[in-house]
């Protein structure tokens, strides 16, 4: 739930991308297009996407990264349209 404090997945982050995964892929396609990174900061960390519904409704949606270059849109894209469309 939110608020447990930032999700790290250093090693499973450190396999794909040493040994292909969704990391290692992400990547790829990054560099391809020529998107260029500095390597500072917190790169372990894990991200996510929520909907928050209005009032009371508290969050309607809710997607954490299991992993680096992990996409809401590539496995739960329908779910996160349903619950967009449910606030708008």
């Amino acid at each position: 739930m939110a608020g447990d404090g930032p999700a790290t997945n250093t090693l499973g982050g450190l396999w794909q991308f040493a040994f292909g995964g969704v990391t290692k892929d992400a990547v790829k396609r990054a560099t391809a297009k020529g998107v260029e990174g500095n390597l500072q900061g917190e790169g372990f960390k894990l991200g996510g996407v929520w909907v928050i519904g209005p009032g009371s409704a508290g969050v309607v949606f809710e997607h954490r990264e299991r992993s680096w270059g992990d996409s809401v849109f590539r496995e739960r894209e329908g779910e996160l349209r349903a619950a967009i469309d449910k606030i708008t």
